[in-house]
C-alpha cells in the first residue's frame, strides 16, 4: 500500500514525523460515530477509515487508486466502542483540572452535521456527555469549600466581581425542568470523578479561601448572540425592580411586585414550547479594558449553581430555547453554536463585602472560566437539501467554522516558531467571527485547548468530512 502525503490536523500538510506535541496549543481527539443499523435496509455501509493506532487513523477516500490513503495524527483516537466515561476521562478531565489550576479553559466538538457532536457534549439521561459530567466533577470537588448561604457577590465583566442583591442570581431556587429526574438518576450512577489531587490542594488551603460557581448558557445564531436563560422562567423568585440590578447596562425592568416564592417542586408554569417561543434580544460582545483576551457577553444571564440538581435544571431550561431545525441529514440539527460557561470565583473567606460598595482588593477575588461548546456542524447544501432560511443558517455556520480553522492554523504556526528565529508571529484573526472572539480568552490563556473531532467513518458520509 502506498501512502501519499501524511497530513495531521496539528500542522499544515506536514509529515507526521515533523509534529512536536509539546508546542501544540491544541489537543485534538477524534471520536468515531457508530453506525445506526436502522438507517440501512440491507447491511452496514463500508467504513473508509481504519484505526492504525491509539493516535493515528488512515482514510481511503475511494479514489481511482484504492491503495492511495492518507494518514492523520491526533492526540488520541476514540473508536466506535468508546463510551462516554472514557471520552470524559481522556478529553474533559484535563480541562477541568486546568480550571482549578487557574487557567481559562476551552473544550469544543467539531464535525459535519449528524456526526455525534451534540451527543458527545450533552449525551442523554442514560449516558450523560462531557458537559454534565464536567460540571458535576467541579461541584463534587468543591463540596464543602463552596460559600454557604446567600453570599452576595457575582461576576462582573470578564475578570471582576461585584456586590449583588438579586437572590435569583446569588441564591436562586430553580424551577423543575422536563426530564430532570431521569437526568439526576443517570448522573448518580456515574462513577466518582477522580479529582483527588485537586481536592487535596483545596484542603491544604486551610479554609482561607471559598468558592462559588456561576454558569451561563448562550448561543451564536447567524452571528448574533442570544441568551438561552431567562430569570423569569428559570427561577421561582420574583423581586422588586430596584433589586434586579443590571449587569453592565440597563436593559429595562426585570420584574415588579412583591417578593413571592413558589413551591420549587411544582411543574414550571410555562410549557417548553412557550419558553422556546419567548422573544429574544441580541446581546453585545465586549472586551474588558479593550483587551480581546478578556472578552465577555454584555447582559448575559449568569446564575450561581450549588448542586447537580441546579446544573440539570439550568441546562434543560437552556436546551428548550436552542435553535434546532430539521435538515436532509438530521431531524434535530443544531442551527447555532451553543456555549456553556462555568465561572469559578475564588475569594478569601474573611473578605468584607459591604452592600453597594466595590469588592475590596483585600478579598483577592479571581475568576477562571471553563467554556464547553457544541459547535453547529459544517454542511453541504447538496446533501442537506437546505433552502431559504436553513440555507442562510448553513452559510453563516460554515463561514464561522472557516474562521475558526484560520485562527487555529495561525496559533499552531506561531507556537512552532523559535523565539530567536527569523520568522515573525502572525496576527490571529479572532475579530472575524463571534465564535473566535469568544474562544480568545481560552486560546490565549496558557492552557491546552481540547478539540474533539466527531466523524461518521462510513462511505455515505465521509465525502463531507474531507
Amino acid at each position: 500500500m502506498r501512502v501519499a502525503v501524511s497530513r495531521t490536523p496539528y500542522t499544515a500538510k506536514r509529515a507526521i514525523s515533523e509534529y512536536k506535541e509539546a508546542r501544540d496549543p491544541i489537543r485534538t481527539y477524534v471520536r468515531l460515530k457508530p453506525a445506526d443499523p436502522s438507517l440501512f435496509s440491507d447491511s452496514l455501509p463500508k467504513s473508509l477509515l481504519q484505526v492504525v493506532s491509539d493516535k493515528e487513523v488512515e482514510i481511503n477516500k475511494g479514489l481511482a487508486d484504492p491503495s492511495l490513503c492518507e494518514r492523520y495524527l491526533f492526540a488520541g483516537v476514540l473508536p466506535t466502542l468508546a463510551k462516554q466515561p472514557r471520552v470524559f476521562e481522556v478529553c474533559a478531565m484535563p480541562v477541568v483540572k486546568d480550571l482549578f489550576m487557574g487557567f481559562n479553559t476551552l473544550l469544543f466538538t467539531y464535525g459535519i452535521t449528524n456526526s455525534g457532536k451534540t451527543f458527545t457534549v450533552q449525551g442523554n439521561s442514560a449516558v450523560p456527555g462531557l458537559l454534565p459530567r464536567s460540571i458535576k466533577g467541579i461541584l463534587d470537588t468543591l463540596d464543602r469549600h463552596q460559600v454557604q448561604g446567600d453570599f452576595s457577590v457575582r461576576t462582573k465583566y470578564a475578570t471582576q466581581v461585584e456586590y449583588c442583591s438579586d437572590p435569583r442570581v446569588t441564591n436562586p431556587t430553580f424551577k423543575r425542568a422536563p426530564g430532570e429526574d431521569a437526568w439526576l438518576a443517570g448522573l448518580e450512577q456515574m462513577e466518582q470523578v477522580d479529582m483527588a489531587d485537586i481536592a487535596e490542594e483545596l484542603e491544604q488551603e486551610n479554609g482561607e479561601w471559598v468558592y462559588q460557581l456561576y454558569v451561563s448558557y448562550f448561543e451564536v445564531y447567524n452571528e448574533m448572540i442570544y441568551d438561552l436563560l431567562d430569570l423569569s422562567t428559570l427561577t421561582t423568585v420574583q423581586v422588586k425592580a430596584e433589586e434586579a440590578q443590571p449587569r453592565t447596562r440597563t436593559r429595562g425592568k426585570r420584574g415588579q411586585g412583591r417578593k413571592k416564592r413558589e413551591d420549587p417542586d411544582d411543574p414550571t408554569s410555562m410549557s417548553a414550547a412557550q419558553i422556546a417561543g419567548l422573544p429574544r434580544t441580541a446581546l453585545l460582545l465586549r472586551s474588558e479594558g479593550g483587551r480581546g483576551s478578556e472578552a465577555f457577553v454584555d447582559g448575559v444571564t449568569e446564575v450561581r449553581v450549588r448542586s447537580v440538581r441546579d446544573m440539570v435544571r439550568v441546562l434543560q431550561h437552556g436546551q428548550m430555547r436552542r435553535a434546532v431545525h430539521a435538515t436532509g441529514l438530521n431531524s434535530g440539527s443544531s442551527r447555532s453554536h451553543a456555549l456553556f460557561q462555568a465561572k469559578l470565583i475564588k475569594i478569601r473567606k474573611d473578605a468584607s463585602i459591604v452592600p453597594l460598595n466595590a469588592v475590596p482588593k483585600e478579598a483577592q477575588a479571581s475568576i477562571r472560566t471553563l467554556t464547553i461548546v457544541d459547535l453547529a456542524g459544517s454542511e453541504r447544501a447538496k446533501r442537506t437539501h437546505n433552502q431559504g432560511e436553513r440555507l442562510a443558517e448553513a452559510g453563516k455556520i460554515n463561514v464561522s467554522l472557516m474562521t475558526l480553522k484560520k485562527c487555529l492554523d495561525v496559533k499552531r504556526y506561531n507556537s512552532g516558531l523559535d523565539s530567536d528565529g527569523p520568522q515573525q508571529q502572525q496576527l490571529v484573526p479572532y475579530n472575524e467571527s463571534k465564535v473566535t472572539r469568544l474562544f480568545q480568552p481560552a486560546l490565549e490563556g496558557g492552557a491546552k485547548t481540547v478539540m474533539v473531532v466527531c466523524i461518521d467513518p462510513y462511505e455515505h458520509a465521509l465525502d463531507s468530512d474531507s
